[in-house]
């Protein structure tokens, strides 16, 4: 299927087009709200600036995929490649990305307010500047990631892999933290005020044994 075959398919009301291989096709700027690309190959396609709201991209390999700006508020991407995606300033909140790979990809200034990342894949991967408050990070890898100014309050990154990760200026006020590993972060002006760190692993690899309510910036 060609991208026109898509459009044409969309327009007159065909949402589901699972599996479909679309490498490399341009699809930006369009209005397909809802359509499911589940399964699909989707290598380095052009979604910049597309609304995506409510899609689905279980498994769908977006590797290399333009998605800057793109509106996914409420989309599936669960178990997708999205390694070296760019998402810069796309709307992501209430997405699902449960054992997403997100490796080196790009989301400066995602909006991913609420949305689930439980076991996602973040190695390397850049979040300056995003806000993902009340999103639910269980388990999730961020080793060496990038989340300087990101604003994550209220989030839950129990259990969540930091190692190495850059948190410049990070918001992780009234956060669950509890047995997250920040060993060697970069760790400077990190906002932790009731943020819960029962047994989570320092920077300098202190074990915290009790939570710090009220804790102001910590310096490691």
């Amino acid at each position: 299927m060609n991208v026109a075959d898509l459009l044409i398919a969309y327009e007159a009301g065909r949402r589901t087009f699972t599996g479909v291989n679309l490498s490399f096709a341009d699809l930006g700027g369009h209005d397909l709200r809802g359509i499911d690309l589940s399964d699909g190959i989707l290598v380095g396609v052009n979604f910049q600036g597309t609304n995506l709201g409510g899609a689905k991209f279980c498994r769908a390999n977006l590797s290399g995929a333009n998605l800057r700006h793109a509106n996914l508020t409420g989309a599936v991407l669960e178990q997708a490649d999205l390694v070296r995606a760019d998402l810069t300033g796309a709307r992501l909140g209430g997405a699902r990305l449960m054992e997403a790979d997100l490796a080196a990809a790009c989301l400066q200034g995602v909006d991913f307010t609420g949305a689930v990342l439980n076991q996602a894949r973040c190695h390397s991967t850049n979040f300056r500047e995003s806000v993902g408050i009340g999103a639910t990070l269980q388990g999730v890898q961020l080793v060496g990631a990038d989340l300087t100014g990101a604003d994550l309050r209220g989030a839950n990154l129990c259990q969540s892999h930091c190692q190495a990760a850059r948190l410049l200026g990070t918001d992780l006020s009234g956060a669950n933290l509890q047995g997250a590993n920040f060993y060697q972060a970069h760790w400077v002006d990190v906002l932790v005020d009731w943020a819960d760190l029962t047994d989570a692993i320092l920077p300098d690899g202190d074990l915290a044994r009790v939570a710090h309510p009220g804790s102001n910036a910590v310096d490691r």
